[in-house]
């Protein structure tokens, strides 16, 4: 506690003047015993102790009277037990949510991020020059912090606005905590300010929380933490969003039927009628109509198309409507449109007899005048088939590679092997089926092994069983969510186990968690068919397999080959279908162009060598600078590249963080000379930045719920730190007050005082009775003149 008024607080030694008065009172008085006192001595003792009591409590009254005077004349400030006094400098460090759900917006028209950044303000005009802040972004966590002074702090917050994805707590919370390291002052504050989304405290938080707890403690650095929100209880937000838009065609192709999909949801308690809908390629109005959401429900849009320009096309669905976020009412989907699936055929085995070849009832499967059984099937001019031999895949030039690369009965070398790697890197997908040539010694080494990483293929091919015709192995297990099951017409759980396998070949799936599965498990519990994406071992010892390694091409493998010698799959109705719907899924699965928020960005590099480059020696020995350029114009990731350099997989994946959501542009630029400068051959050098490629990152659906985390769950989340939670500035402001600067608590010592002295004056009046109404007595006198 201190005193505003400290001198004055000296007055409280009044206290003695009172103190003094009673002792020199107390011995004033003689007490002389008279004939019949014994009489009375048992009431006198009753009184004498009533009267002492009563005497030291109107002591202890007056002695309290000018204490309480002093104290309340002096102004005492209350201070918390735990935290430094206001004099102190203070480093604040300010976490300001700016994601998605920060747009929406009142009846008043007022957004969330408005009234948080105007409270931000509010708290940084309350710091003095000495005191320091560190602003945080909640879509930036990771970025560096920078320590500030309040003025500079204010600028910021004017330029900030929001539009990112979404966040948690605890990974807020971390942040803080981790630049308080590079605080100066002595007295922390940390301030979340944010809406509180639901997602923003999940239900498994507690232990990083905890953690974070301990972390504040082992390393005594003490911090007041609050919590204020900017979202009002009990709001309806009365909002309706595109959640997604997705491709329910394997893959666009030029001239065929493609639909797209879109999901809309309303988050309202009210449903939504005769709203209108619009979709737009590349800008240009395709459909429209309206649509009707019921309340607390979501609905399906499809929009059924027939793109007829290759490359990568711009789909976009609006809805005209007014609710709380306006910014979720549009969504993007970046739609990859080919001429046809380039398909490489490599055959190990020797030229022979027509379909004498492991391969050719599978390059037969994909011919265009080949179709189903099914008459609702399109023939199969969608792909482009070329039959390749082991040496022809190792000459393959980047440019020339196709989309899938189906291996059968190849037997693949060191330098097929780097081929097979930087194939898969750029995003390219791998059928494997098993033949006689096919060595597991061979596909069982790494793909490609470096400091960084070993990358495997997601089964490892165990030896080859040849059964007996008298008694075939049956399939037991298929996996019904494989896509390319649904190609097949009938019923698949009969046909199937009438398949009879032969000769197969087990596999063992990698211990890869989700990244790999079983497509096919015989009778006998043998893996013949699998599907995955290559396993990344890292060299420093994170083993989890869904880290971004770069390599994001698909791998199918079979444990058979695609010939009736091994199974007796029927060829019509049943391996024409499931081959040609298995190239459509892996050809339309490698599509990296659409990605959320938060995601990691990994963009292979293409073959950069157009046809001016290759025609002069000079330009191909010249480098290239590739970049990701964000939304917003930053370059996020660069990396430069030797023409002509032998790269391996992993050297030619550029990976950036995805912030905000946008269209990030992969652009590639001359590095040598300078702008406008010639070159050797007297050409000019302006060194353009030229976009090569584009990619959509887009918000999750959980920034359009504007459901807020409830109190007691946002409550229990602070308590390891022993925070507080508020919901408007001035609470948050008075609290600090009293953290910082204290609490005066002269009122309730005023009311203390005027209680005394009401003390005071009754037992004044209990000891000082007054004078008695009634009239004394005369005594009585006989006539001898006695009284009687």
């Amino acid at each position: 506690m201190t005193f505003i008024n400290a001198l004055l607080a000296w007055g409280a030694l009044a206290f003695t003047i009172p103190l003094a008065i009673h002792l020199f009172f107390r011995h004033r008085f003689r007490t002389i015993d008279w004939g019949s006192m014994w009489l009375l001595d048992s009431v006198i003792q009753q009184n004498r102790r009533r009267l002492r009591w009563t005497n030291w409590l109107l002591l202890l009254l007056r002695c309290l009277i000018p204490i309480l005077l002093a104290a309340a004349m002096a102004r005492p400030l209350l201070h918390a037990l735990r935290v430094a006094p206001g004099q102190l400098a203070q480093t604040l460090v300010l976490v300001l949510d700016d994601s998605q759900s920060m747009n929406a917006v009142d009846d008043d028209g007022v957004s969330r991020f408005q009234k948080a950044r105007n409270q931000a303000f509010e708290l940084v005009s309350d710091l003095t020059r000495n005191d320091e802040v560190i602003l945080l972004q909640s879509g930036d966590l990771t970025a560096p912090p920078s320590i500030i002074a309040p003025i500079a702090a204010a600028d910021q917050l004017r330029q900030l606005a929001p539009g990112t994805g979404p966040y948690t707590l605890g990974d807020a919370l971390d942040a803080a905590v981790s630049a308080l390291r590079f605080a100066s002052n002595p007295h922390h504050r940390i301030v979340v300010i944010s809406d509180f989304q639901d997602g923003v405290v999940p239900t498994d938080i507690a232990p990083q929380l905890e953690s974070i707890a301990r972390r504040i403690d082992d390393s005594a650095m003490a911090a007041n933490i609050s919590l204020l929100s900017v979202a009002d209880d009990g709001e309806d937000p009365g909002n309706v969003s595109i959640d997604s838009i997705r491709l329910e065609s394997p893959i666009a192709i030029a001239g065929h039927r493609t639909t797209a999909a879109a999901t809309i949801r309303n988050a309202s308690d009210l449903p939504v009628s005769g709203a209108a809908l619009r979709w737009r390629i590349d800008g240009k109005v395709a459909a429209s109509g309206s649509i009707n959401v019921p309340a607390r429900a979501e609905t399906t849009v499809r929009l059924n198309f027939s793109p007829d320009q290759v490359g990568r096309r711009l789909v976009t669905a609006t809805i005209d409507l007014k609710d709380a976020l306006a910014n979720d009412n549009r969504r993007e989907f970046a739609l990859d449109v080919t001429r046809s699936i380039r398909v490489a055929l490599v055959d190990g085995s020797p030229s022979g007899e027509a379909l004498t070849r492991m391969s050719d009832f599978l390059f037969l499967a994909l011919q265009p005048n080949i179709v189903s059984d099914d008459a609702s099937s399109a023939p199969s001019n969608r792909f482009e088939v070329s039959r390749w031999t082991p040496g022809q895949l190792v000459r393959s030039s980047p440019a020339s590679r196709p989309d899938v690369i189906i291996l059968v009965n190849v037997a693949i070398d060191e330098p097929a092997r780097q081929v097979i790697a930087q194939h898969l890197a750029v995003g390219g997908s791998l059928v494997i089926f098993d033949g006689p040539r096919t060595a597991p010694d061979q596909y069982n080494r790494p793909l490609t092994e470096n400091q960084d990483n070993i990358v495997h293929l997601p089964a490892a091919l165990g030896p080859r069983i040849e059964s007996t015709t008298d008694a075939p192995r049956q399939i037991a297990e298929t996996d019904q969510t494989f896509s390319a099951w649904s190609g097949i017409t009938g019923d698949q759980d009969r046909v199937w186990k009438d398949i009879e396998v032969a000769n197969y070949r087990s596999l063992t799936l990698r211990p890869a968690g989700p990244a790999a599965r079983t497509l096919i498990r015989l009778d006998d519990d043998t893996v013949i068919a699998t599907i995955g994406k290559p396993i990344l071992d890292r060299s420093d010892g994170d083993k989890d397999a869904s880290s971004p390694s770069g390599f994001n091409g698909r791998i199918v493998q079979f444990g058979l080959a695609p010939h009736p010698s091994d199974w007796n799959l029927p060829l019509r109705p049943w391996f024409v279908p499931l081959m040609q719907q298995l190239v459509l899924e892996l050809a339309g699965q490698n599509n990296t162009a659409n990605l959320l928020t938060g995601q990691p960005l990994v963009v292979p590099l293409p073959n950069w060598l157009d046809g001016a480059d290759a025609s002069s020696e000079s330009n191909n020995a010249r480098p290239r600078t590739f970049r990701i350029v964000a939304p917003h114009g930053d370059t996020v990731a660069e990396k430069t590249i030797d023409a002509g350099r032998s790269t391996s997989g992993s050297e030619i994946v550029l990976r950036a963080s995805t912030r905000t959501a946008g269209r990030y542009e992969l652009t590639v630029s001359n590095v040598t000379g300078e702008a406008g400068t010639d070159d050797a051959n007297g050409a000019t050098n302006t060194s353009p930045d030229r976009v090569i490629q584009w990619h959509l990152a887009q918000l999750p659906l959980e920034e359009s719920n504007l459901r807020s985390v409830s109190p007691e769950r946002l409550e229990s989340a602070v308590q390891p730190f022993d925070g507080r939670v508020f919901s408007s500035i001035q609470a948050l402001q008075d609290d600090e007050r009293l953290q910082t600067e204290g609490r005066e608590v002269w009122r309730p010592i005023c009311i203390a005082l005027l209680l005394c002295l009401v003390l005071e004056i009754a037992l004044l009046a209990r000891l000082n009775p007054g004078t008695s109404t009634a009239r004394p007595v005369a005594p009585k006198t006989n006539v001898e003149g006695m009284v009687s």
